[in-house]
């Protein structure tokens, strides 16, 4: 059994100067396009986002949402640190 992972992202480059989040795309480890992951403001965090006729097995989906649940987890602790320094900026 491989262990390598079935799916990869990539990320894609900032379609404005001042985003904040990313967009990745979903390859097969084939390098077939499945979908993407973006920010999904309604609900606050990282969500996939697939392409049509797209067929996915439960260790697929696990990867997939561990990477959405990981980039979720980062952007929040980024969001956080970045507000403490902007408290600590506004102390001084």
């Amino acid at each position: 059994m491989s262990t390598r992972p079935w799916v990869e992202f990539e990320r894609l480059p900032a379609r404005m100067k001042n985003k904040v989040t990313y967009d990745w795309r979903v390859l097969t480890r084939y390098g077939v396009l499945l979908g993407q992951v973006r920010w999904y403001s309604p609900w606050r965090r990282y969500s996939f986002f697939t392409f049509d006729a797209c067929i996915f097995e439960q260790e697929c989906l696990r990867d997939i949402a561990a990477f959405c649940e990981r980039e979720t987890n980062s952007r929040k602790a980024a969001r956080k640190l970045a507000k403490l320094t902007a408290e600590q900026k506004a102390d001084v």
